[in-house]
């Protein structure tokens, strides 16, 4: 065999058994080559500092419902070390099987290891402060909820839908990613709203809702929570100022997209 087409069967051959590599997995973007930076970033976007405080010391959110704590994360992170902070933020339950309650853990399941780690990190640079916090005492009515199986506990949460996705739809892997771990808390998985089991307060279908809006006033209902006509929403509104501002333009604007194209699925 001439010495020219040997080298192109091995070209082919080459080709054949070496295929494109898969492409990386979808991520929230790196808007900082800092790894601490980069996981403030995405724990301002998952609530992380809404719930725990500023200060990640945890805040008092008790009420009828009972003695209700979000943990002080700045001693959690100390007590626990990175690799079970870690564990204990996606799996709903603390070393040894303690339960969380009121954690959504299962938004988490999907995040990539190294999105974790850098909100671990982040966490894991603050100082300690405040004191450790008592455990949840439910009330009645809580109880009775528990009873019947509507309030569960984050574990309980991840092992029901800690595997689910966000509905799939073509070149959209980016916004499917971060809906899955932001969005879906208030409207589910699905995005199609839901009914909370302890007050009965409904989320309605954002898939229709952010297709009404243009690309720029989507833009502006994330980074300022002013929705069309200027309006002030009862939490979107608040969630969006303390939330998705923090987003890069890039990811508000994929979000965009994914919404209007799932809004044309039935």
């Amino acid at each position: 065999m001439p010495t020219y087409l040997r080298a192109s069967l091995a070209l082919v051959l080459m080709s054949c058994s070496n295929p494109d590599p898969a492409p990386p997995p979808p991520a929230f973007e790196r808007a900082s080559a800092d790894e601490t930076a980069h996981g403030e970033r995405l724990a301002r976007v998952l609530g992380c500092l809404g719930c725990h405080g500023a200060d990640l010391a945890g805040r008092d959110w008790s009420d009828k419902l009972g003695t209700l704590w979000t943990a002080n994360l700045t001693r959690s992170a100390s007590t626990l070390g990175a690799r079970d902070f870690a564990r204990t933020v996606v799996e709903g339950q603390r070393p040894g099987g303690r339960e969380l309650w009121d954690m959504p853990s299962y938004l988490f399941t999907q995040l990539q290891p190294d999105e974790v780690a850098a909100v671990t990190r982040f966490v894991s640079s603050r100082p300690v402060t405040g004191s450790v916090h008592p455990d949840p005492s439910h009330g009645p009515e809580l109880k009775t909820k528990m009873a019947q199986g509507l309030y569960k506990s984050s574990a309980a949460e991840v092992r029901e839908k800690g595997s689910l996705l966000a509905p799939p739809a073509a070149g959209h892997d980016l916004a499917r990613h971060i809906t899955r771990a932001t969005c879906a808390e208030c409207h589910g998985i699905d995005l199609r709203g839901k009914t909370s089991p302890i007050d009965g307060r409904t989320t309605p279908d954002i898939r229709p809702l952010a297709a009404s809006y243009s690309a720029a006033d989507f833009e502006t209902l994330l980074t300022t929570g002013k929705a069309a006509g200027g309006r002030e929403l009862t939490l979107m509104s608040e969630v969006a100022r303390g939330r998705y501002k923090h987003l890069t333009q890039r990811e508000r604007a994929a979000i965009h997209a994914y919404l209007s194209v799932l809004a044309e699925q039935p």
